[in-house]
C-alpha cells in the first residue's frame, strides 16, 4: 500500500505574519504548521478553481471562433468575388480623365480568379 508523505518547503514570512500565526495557533490549540497547511490548501483550491473557470471560458471562446472561421472564409470569398466582378464606381470619380475601358488584369487579379473561381 502506497503512503503519501508531506513534502517539505522552507517558507519565509514577515514578522507580523509570524506573530499572527503564532497567536492563532495558541488559541486554536493547533500547530502553526497545521494552520499554514490548511490555509495554503484552501488558497490553492480557490485559485485553481478560478484559473480553471478562466481557462474554460477561453477554450469556449476559441471553439466559437474556430466554428465561425468557415463562415468568415465564405464571407471573404464572397466579398472578393463581388469586388472583382464589377467595375469600381469610384474609379471614374477618382480618375475621370482615364477612359472607361477596363485595364488588363494584373498578376494578382489573375491568381485570385484562379483561386476563387
Amino acid at each position: 500500500m502506497k503512503t503519501t508523505t508531506d513534502q517539505q518547503i522552507t517558507l519565509r514570512v514577515r514578522s507580523e505574519t509570524h506573530e499572527k500565526l503564532k497567536f492563532l495557533a495558541s488559541h486554536r490549540k493547533a500547530t502553526m504548521n497545521s494552520i499554514v497547511k490548511e490555509a495554503l490548501h484552501e488558497y490553492l483550491a480557490y485559485q485553481l478553481a478560478d484559473l480553471e473557470r478562466d481557462l474554460t471560458r477561453t477554450l469556449e471562446t476559441a471553439k466559437r471562433y474556430a466554428s465561425s472561421a468557415e463562415s468568415v472564409d465564405a464571407d471573404l470569398t464572397g466579398f472578393v468575388k463581388a469586388e472583382m466582378s464589377r467595375a469600381d464606381p469610384m474609379q471614374e470619380v477618382l480618375t475621370p480623365n482615364k477612359s472607361s475601358e477596363q485595364e488588363p488584369k494584373g498578376e494578382l487579379e489573375r491568381k485570385l480568379e484562379e483561386v476563387i473561381g
